[in-house]
């Protein structure tokens, strides 16, 4: 698959070894030996790579990955699963719609092999920022998750999504969530108090399971991390395994400092599933960029912002979600699009472009 994208296109193409370091096998065998960097094999490098750049940070990179077989046609066939990790875009880029993204994906449909995916197939999604990550927006784009998880963020996954065990709510299964530890008041709740409105604010209602109390105590276990390892660890399902949006921490370009803060670590939504779809995929990139840009706004910014977001959450409707997009994110104008999608999940069609067979359609 990926040498035929790679000689269908001029795209940056890697591939991954997955043998020890004795072993063998068709992509390491193929590929030159200057074309090999720890496993990755690169089948077509991108105009400029810097000696202390990534491979895998430049090139659309191919690498054998678990499958579930949740669907009995994928477990019939039983194939080869395939991840396929993109180069890391810019902010530029997404604002010019991954025109990139849209190469890759209509040049897949055009290679004439079959390929199969079900809906438990996710799409997981890093965004991060170029001055590096810190601990306070950490902080802040993991309170905005927590207040737009059920009336964003789900609304808009397929259905199957919500239980998966690679991508459940932190609101419900991670230990902010779970842990009592966590949610004691904070001794010093400054931090807290700056960008998050008490909690007299928020209303019982349909959408914090008619308990607010149980937002404000996830939130003491947010604003209670000192370093972007503890939050990381508060995120996951008992301290071990990732929920729907977890943090990546990358400690690369960083000397010597254990809080990473200023580090490249990512923030990871993992709640999508996987789209052949580049307009779809786009605008979900669109709405968790949009997160991250609002979390770098100042305390009274983001706090004005927390505001508007439990207000529109408390209307308990069906179509908070629009409001939320409209007046919170700024991308209105992406609406009827996700209309168009929602309409697709309650046809029960979860993955884009495939046959009644589970297989990608030509373009």
């Amino acid at each position: 698959m990926a040498d035929l994208l790679a000689k269908r296109t001029s795209l940056p193409i890697a591939a991954q070894c997955c043998h020890p370091s004795d072993g063998r096998c068709t992509i390491c065998a193929t590929v030159p030996k200057e074309n090999q960097f720890s496993g990755d094999c690169v089948l077509q490098f991108p105009e400029i790579l810097s000696y202390e750049e990534d491979v895998s940070e430049r090139c659309f990179m191919f690498k054998g990955e678990f499958l579930e077989f949740a669907h009995p046609l994928s477990h019939q066939r039983g194939w080869d699963g395939v991840e396929i990790t993109t180069p890391v875009f810019h902010a530029g880029e997404l604002d010019n719609g991954l025109d990139t993204m849209k190469t890759a994906l209509t040049n897949l449909r055009q290679l004439g092999l079959e390929i199969s995916a079900d809906d438990s197939c996710g799409m997981h999604v890093h965004v991060g920022v170029e001055t590096g990550m810190t601990i306070l927006l950490a902080q802040k784009i993991t309170t905005l998750v927590i207040l737009l998880e059920t009336t964003l963020l789900l609304r808009l996954v397929a259905p199957p999504r919500w239980k998966s065990a690679f991508s459940l709510p932190i609101c419900e299964n991670s230990s902010l969530a779970m842990d009592m530890d966590l949610h004691k008041p904070l001794e010093d709740p400054t931090a807290l108090n700056q960008h998050v409105p008490c909690m007299s604010t928020m209303k019982p209602g349909k959408w914090n399971n008619w308990y607010p109390k149980h937002i404000y105590k996830m939130l003491y276990g947010v604003w209670g991390s000192t370093i972007l390892a503890d939050l990381s660890l508060r995120l996951k399902k008992a301290r071990m395994n990732r929920c729907g949006f977890a943090l990546s921490l990358r400690n690369h370009k960083v000397s010597g400092a254990e809080n990473l803060e200023g580090s490249p670590t990512t923030v990871e939504f993992r709640y999508s599933q996987m789209t052949f779809d580049h307009e779809l995929l786009r605008n979900w990139t669109e709405i968790l960029a949009r997160i991250v840009v609002i979390a770098q706004g100042d305390a009274e910014e983001f706090k004005r912002c927390v505001e508007e977001i439990i207000s529109i959450n408390g209307r308990d409707d069906k179509d908070v979600w629009k409001g939320l997009m409209t007046d919170v994110l700024g991308l209105g104008h992406r609406v009827p699009q996700w209309e168009e999608q929602l309409k697709y999940f309650e046809r029960g069609e979860y993955v884009s472009h495939l046959d009644d067979e589970l297989l990608l359609k030509p373009f």
